[in-house]
């Protein structure tokens, strides 16, 4: 009986070790999270929008294409691997340039980030994000 319980404590506290490793891991690795909206317009015609607040892709028609770039820093004392993902229902519509690189220092890098719309989709507005995690590398 004895027995049984050193070792269900052993494989308690070895639980709780590992777990709180892997949380301190994961919150020194990772140095930030930044989302930034994405929204466009699949219409008739090609409309603008020099908004800075977002990524505004504008008015788009079908079989249309539109581009925008985005500017990252590493203000770190040290590198940082740059991981840029895609959250939106039209994934597959949109290309990010480069999603994965190392920052040093100082570093600036801008990355294009374009949608191509399909001929086969209807009019509407569609928004989504662009994710940017920033880890120490």
């Amino acid at each position: 009986m004895k027995t049984n319980k050193i070792i269900l404590m052993s494989a308690i506290i070895v639980f709780i070790g590992i777990a709180v490793t892997s949380m301190l891991y994961v919150n020194y690795k990772v140095v930030s999270v930044e989302e930034i909206g994405f929204d466009l317009e699949i219409g008739n015609e090609m409309g603008f929008n020099i908004d800075t607040d977002a990524i505004h892709f504008g008015r788009v028609p079908l079989g249309g294409s539109s581009k925008k770039q985005i500017n990252l820093t590493n203000n770190k004392e040290f590198d940082v691997l740059i991981v840029i993902q895609k959250e939106s229902e039209i994934n597959d519509w949109i290309s990010i340039g480069e999603n994965k690189f190392v920052l040093v220092p100082g570093e600036n890098k801008e990355v294009s980030v374009s949608v191509k719309i399909p001929l086969n989709v209807e009019y509407k507005e569609h928004t989504g994000k662009i994710k940017v995690v920033s880890l120490r590398d």
